[in-house]
Formats: C-alpha cells, sequence, structure tokens
C-alpha cells in the first residue's frame, strides 16, 4: 500500500554499540534488516542514552500499520525462531521490499507510542547480505 508522504523526516536514532561477536546491535530486526529510526525522541532514547538526529531523504516509502506490519513480519519469520532464523528473515524481508522498489519502511505504532512511527532505511539492507552469523 503506498501512501503519500513528506520524502524527507527528522528522525531519531538511538546509537546501539555493536558487541564484539555480534552480527546485529539488538535484534536481527522485526522490520527486516536496516538501520532503524524512529520520529520518537523518547523511543530512541530507550534504546540508548546516545539518540543522535538525522533527516533522512527517501523516494518509494511503504507505509504499514502495525498490524499490517505484524503480517509481513510474520511472513518472513522474523520475529519467532531461532537468532538465525529471524537474521535470514530480515534480510530477506529488506532485499524483497527492496526488488519492489521500496526504499524505507514506515510503520505507525509498532514499538511507538501512538502517533510515531519506526523508519527502516531498507538501503542498508545490502550491507548485511553476505555477513554470516555463528
Amino acid at each position: 500500500m503506498r501512501k503519500k508522504v513528506n520524502p524527507t523526516l527528522k528522525l531519531y536514532r538511538g546509537e546501539t554499540k555493536l558487541e564484539p561477536g555480534k552480527t546485529y546491535a539488538t535484534d536481527p530486526g522485526d522490520l527486516g534488516a536496516g538501520i532503524y529510526y524512529t520520529d520518537d525522541r523518547a523511543t530512541a532514547k530507550a534504546y540508548s542514552k546516545d539518540v543522535r538526529t538525522v533527516v533522512l531523504k527517501f523516494e518509494h516509502p511503504l507505509v504499514l500499520s502495525a498490524s499490517e506490519a505484524s503480517v509481513l513480519s510474520e511472513k518472513y519469520h522474523t520475529v519467532h525462531g531461532t537468532e538465525e532464523e529471524r537474521l535470514l528473515g530480515a534480510r530477506r524481508m529488506s532485499l524483497d521490499l527492496l526488488k519492489l522498489g521500496y526504499d524505507v519502511l514506515i510503520v505507525s505504532g509498532y514499538d511507538t507510542p501512538k502517533g510515531y512511527h519506526t523508519v527502516v532505511d531498507l538501503r542498508t539492507a545490502r550491507r548485511y547480505q553476505n555477513r554470516r552469523t555463528k
């Protein structure tokens, strides 16, 4: 479902450090592989005390409700399963959405208060494409 949105958003990112031996900082990515942002500073702060403000530009967003995103997460097994299965599903999901022409995923109310959004920059998923988990 494509909705018209502003192609530039002011967003926040909690800067979580990658621990030695880890492939990702928090989890494999319920909403796919990529860099996660939010338009709610408090949500970003919940992930790290170090919050960075960014202006993200994009052209072709996929905008979903939390329930629509949950269906997508179930399809790609990004929430349930082993870490390896979840990571592979997150990568597959992001790469498939990129193939469909989307550059960011914007989800309303998923891990954010009502009225706020989680934004995944799908373009960054390619850097995880060839990584192996242990």
